[in-house]
């Protein structure tokens, strides 16, 4: 069979700290994808990404809403989730 498949994700206001931390300490295309994705966003905003994201200093329930990390912080996520998907 043929199917088309889409994948859905939700957008800006969905982000929280440690989102996918599981995934990112277990599962190696996550991880890879993630790394990769930092690499290219501090070389423009020179921060990680995944520094900001997986802080220790961070509970879940505190504000993740700075818009230069929120904003690649999904995209990350979710595109890295998708090879997860796919694998």
């Amino acid at each position: 069979m043929n199917y088309k498949i889409v994948f859905c994700f939700s957008g800006q206001g969905s982000q929280y700290y440690n989102m996918g931390k599981a995934l990112y300490e277990q599962n190696n295309t996550f991880i890879s994808w993630m790394n990769r994705l930092d690499e290219i966003v501090k070389a423009m905003i020179h921060e990680s990404i995944v520094s900001v994201l997986y802080t220790e200093k961070k509970k879940f329930s505190d504000p993740f809403n700075r818009l230069i990390f929120t904003h690649p912080a999904i995209f990350m996520f979710e595109y890295a989730l998708y090879y997860v998907f796919i694998e």
